[in-house]
């Protein structure tokens, strides 16, 4: 099993030598412990990338209750910790990368519904929903060309 460390050296070198320090090693902290409890109990990471798309559609389909704030948290956090479990089950590949990132989009579109639902104006849930793809975007565009220092 990886040691704290191990799992943060790994993490950063999976995210272009990101530092692990201040908010990202806090959350990195708490990601290492429920990884590695998922990880012992078989919990693959694609099936919490299902859970946290799961999650989310759960979110906007909730919007209007108090259900939806359950269901984004816990949405949230499968996705916090998906990239964690497929490091402590060596199971990092593009295609679960590829994956991810298609669920976080898909996700965050869910989230954005339910702000709508609960009566966000249109034209700034669209606005939200372009900035973060655009920020996407750009962060995985810069990484294909082969730019190491994003962020």
């Amino acid at each position: 099993m990886l040691s704290n460390q191990e799992f943060k050296a790994k993490w950063s070198s999976l995210h272009s030598d990101a530092e692990t320090k201040g908010i990202v090693g806090a959350w990195l902290n708490i990601s290492y412990r429920f990884g590695l409890i998922c990880t012992l109990l078989r919990i693959s990471p694609n099936a919490l990338t299902y859970l946290g798309l799961l999650g989310a559609i759960g979110t906007a389909l909730t919007a209007q209750t108090w259900w939806s704030i359950g269901f984004l948290i816990f949405s949230l956090f499968c996705d916090g910790i998906d990239g964690s479990v497929a490091i402590f089950q060596k199971k990092e590949s593009n295609r679960g990368a590829i994956f991810d990132s298609v669920a976080d989009r898909i996700s965050e579109a869910m989230w954005l519904v339910a702000l709508y639902r609960i009566g966000v104006p249109a034209w700034i849930t669209i606005l939200l929903w372009v900035i973060a793809s655009v920020q996407e975007y750009a962060r995985a565009r810069l990484s294909s060309l082969g730019v190491a220092e994003i962020g």
